[in-house]
């Protein structure tokens, strides 16, 4: 049988060549999403699109046995008017299809015509595109347009034909998109050669006709080539419509279009590339993560044994709302009208998404803008709060409830499932929370007290935290006691955990809380100079970190990490105590620059270090060019970071002011051609030194010793390679006979150590043994 030319039949396999027979048309409704494909990155692997890792699997493959064969599923669509199949599903495959057939055949060598003829027959028909794409004019417009020029190549933008409506169409700049993807995967004529051999003969789809049967059964089982289901519109509206009666089709489908419209007028404004499918499918996760919880909480903590709830719950499976007879339909889509129910509580009752944490303030967003962002979607503490709310809200609509009644039951589960995500928060964790949540009933026992009795929550939160409120209702209003101990967990300090603030207090009262919340915001959430020096006098205000191309770093309460790291880490007295300190002050800037005036920095074992931190103490200049809390030290010198990392000029050396007074000092004693370098180095180079012509330096710096004294030292250095110094090293030797160490790692000399603080005998010395050198 010629399948080119005979009409489509469901049921059989074509071959993209055979697909596009010789007088048939395929076209993407207006019903269709946009084309995506060159926008949406893979789930796994290295952030490639799903149009680069369709072309490297189809490059891969092609590139094998020539006759190996590859099925690509289904497609499914109908024809009307006659040669004109409707496309239904497979629009993204296809569309990507016809894109690398296009660019492959600007590849072709000359002698390739068979080949050339083929992918015409495909692509064109009659001047005109053989893939029409009716989502909207100017998709038509631009697809004819690029056939027709035969423009499948990168500078696309710049052919005659473009217009500037083309940018504000998503299906276009997406199809931009993937041709230039394409065309930088395949790289020469035999692979475009190879590979249009591969995509017309080897690929086969298995096409079902779907006539005028809207709702077909074939419809909803059809996955495409990413692994994902069908959107809820062309999957769970058809399984679950489809099977109703008359009767009950138009109050259903009525309701499901009132979902729909309910999803639209929430969208995101700004946002270009919203789709309703797209929303109602993450709605749909949502409702059926808080309908389909097991209340026992049977779940796996190994990946492998996850149940179908934890899968959904990953997003490595779909959701799955029962059908197979009408009752099951009927109880389906009112379960999902229940939730919708729920949805239009929290948005009269603009409930929010905690965020992570925040600084004196509950940082959150609004349950919508949590849905459209694809970064917050895959957020399991984000999801825990969502799915625990709508669990809770759904029990809510059919009761006649004050506002500030469910507000406040509302807040308090999410503020429950955003702290315990603080603790545990894998898979199966979440799964369990959602346990506890499904159990819980606005009228019944307190979530607190409940709480206190489950091995679910940590010990310090059922013997600390919730004893303070297990005694509140939950339709009670948020108690000040509520909002201090939320204040308290929403520092970054705290992170959710504050057990180390209530071991301060005997008898923890709100007021008390709230104070300290405040005095964490002002301190610890944002260290500063003011800070850092104050917590010099405690002691323990620094940690080492590791090292950096200017020596050994050092980090002094860099940020608020370092203080949610010292309180639950590593639970350093130092730092509990600096926190018991400022619980109760009234005005803790005061407290904290009192400390400063009438103490002195605790030192270390160190030294030499202790140099540093009583210049860092006494002259806060340096704390203020410090960003991120940061010093290095090398053998010589200390220096303040501008930054975390140590990147070109940007540090200053940490030096006494009468250090930094000597240099200058020191370079103004002699003549114009001495330079400093580096802040405390004073320099003159000799030029082609010795038979070699090395440039030969003359240095001095001016140091603060271990015992805390000025001194001048002096070095002679060579600007050569290592072979280099090792033949004019002997020469600097008989020169300099009393130098006082070799670095030959380094190519120096270290010639002499001045014990002066006087500038005229530094300059005399450094003249002397430039002299030395001529």
């Amino acid at each position: 049988m010629d399948l080119r030319n005979e009409p489509l039949q469901s049921g059989v396999s074509y071959s993209l060549y055979e697909f596009f027979g010789p007088k048939r048309d395929i076209v993407i409704p207006d019903l269709q999403r946009d084309y995506c494909w060159a926008s949406t990155i893979i789930v796994t692997g290295d952030g490639q699109t799903l149009v680069e890792a369709y072309v490297d699997d189809l490059i891969l493959a092609s590139q094998k046995e020539e006759d190996a064969q590859l099925k690509m599923g289904l497609l499914y669509g109908y024809e009307y008017p006659a040669d004109n199949v409707q496309l239904c599903d497979g629009q993204q495959r296809l569309t990507t299809l016809f894109l690398i057939s296009g660019v492959c055949l600007n590849k072709l060598g000359d002698d390739d015509n068979v080949l050339r003829e083929e992918v015409n027959s495909i692509i064109s028909h009659k001047h005109s595109s053989r893939l029409q794409y009716a989502i909207r004019d100017s998709s038509l417009s631009f697809i004819n347009n690029l056939v027709q020029n035969g423009a499948f190549h990168q500078g696309i933008t710049e052919e005659p034909w473009y217009s500037n409506e083309y940018s504000r169409d998503p299906s276009v700049c997406n199809m931009i998109k993937a041709i230039k993807q394409i065309d930088s995967k395949v790289a020469n004529a035999d692979t475009a050669t190879k590979l249009l051999h591969y995509i017309l003969h080897n690929i086969s789809f298995l096409y079902f006709d779907m006539q005028s049967r809207t709702y077909s059964e074939e419809q909803y089982v059809i996955l495409n080539t990413t692994g994902y289901s069908l959107t809820p519109t062309e999957h769970v509206k058809p399984k679950l419509l489809g099977k109703l009666s008359d009767k009950q089709l138009e109050k259903y489908s009525e309701q499901w279009e009132s979902w729909e419209q309910f999803i639209w007028n929430h969208r995101p404004i700004e946002d270009d590339n919203f789709t309703v499918d797209e929303w109602f499918d993450r709605f749909l996760t949502i409702f059926y993560l808080a309908e389909n919880i097991d209340k026992d909480g049977s779940y796996s903590d190994k990946e492998s044994d996850y149940t179908p709830y934890q899968r959904v719950l990953q997003g490595s499976r779909k959701y799955n709302f029962y059908a197979d007879t009408e009752e099951e339909a009927i109880k389906s889509l009112d379960t999902i009208h229940n939730y919708f129910e729920a949805a239009t509580l929290i948005s009269n009752l603009e409930l929010p998404v905690i965020l992570e944490f925040g600084s004196g303030e509950i940082p959150s967003k609004s349950i919508w803008e949590y849905i459209s962002n694809s970064a917050d979607w895959s957020n399991l503490s984000n999801l825990q709060q969502v799915v625990s709310i709508f669990i809770q809200l759904s029990k809510c609509v059919n009761i006649k409830l004050s506002s500030d009644t469910v507000s406040a039951w509302a807040n308090r589960v999410l503020e429950f499932a955003w702290v315990q995500s603080r603790y545990e928060n894998k898979n199966q964790d979440v799964c369990r929370f959602l346990s506890f949540v499904a159990k819980l009933n606005l009228y019944g026992e307190s979530i607190y007290s409940i709480a206190t009795k489950d091995s679910l929550f940590s010990n310090e939160l059922q013997t600390k935290k919730f004893p303070l409120v297990a005694d509140l209702k939950n339709s009670s209003p948020i108690s000040e006691m509520e909002k201090a101990l939320q204040l308290l967990a929403h520092l970054q300090t705290s992170r959710g955990r504050i057990s180390y603030a209530l071991d301060i207090f005997e008898n923890p009262q709100p007021e008390d809380l709230s104070l300290l919340a405040q005095n964490l915001a002002k301190t610890t959430e944002h260290p500063n100079t003011l800070l850092r020096r104050a917590l010099m006098t405690y002691g323990a205000y620094w940690y080492e970190n590791g090292w950096c191309n200017w020596g050994k770093r050092y980090e002094f309460a860099s940020s608020a990490n370092y203080f949610y790291y010292q309180t639950h880490d590593k639970q350093d007295e130092v730092i509990l105590n600096f926190i018991k300190d400022i619980a109760k002050e009234e005005n803790v800037i005061d407290y904290l620059q009192k400390r400063i005036d009438t103490m002195s920095p605790i030192l270390t074992d160190d030294n030499r270090l202790n140099l540093y931190i009583k210049l860092l103490f006494l002259h806060k200049e340096y704390f203020d060019l410090m960003k991120s809390g940061r010093i290095a030290v090398d053998n010589h010198n200390a220096y303040a970071m501008f930054g975390p990392n140590a990147i070109g000029d940007n540090y200053r050396t940490i030096m006494d002011p009468k250090q930094r007074s000597l240099v200058k000092e020191t370079k103004a004693s002699l003549d114009e051609s001495w330079i400093i370098c580096e802040e405390f180095t004073i320099a003159k180079a000799r030029e082609n030194w010795s038979l070699l012509s090395i440039k030969v330096w003359v240095t001095g710096d001016w140091h603060i010793s271990d015992d805390g004294k000025l001194e001048f030292r002096s070095y002679v250095s060579g600007e050569c390679s290592n072979e280099e110094w090792a033949e004019i090293k002997p020469q600097l030797l008989e020169v300099f006979p009393e130098y006082h160490f070799i670095d030959d790692a380094n190519r120096y000399l270290h010639i002499k150590v001045l014990d002066s603080s006087s500038h005229e005998e530094a300059a005399s010395l450094l003249q002397s043994i430039y002299d030395r050198l001529i």
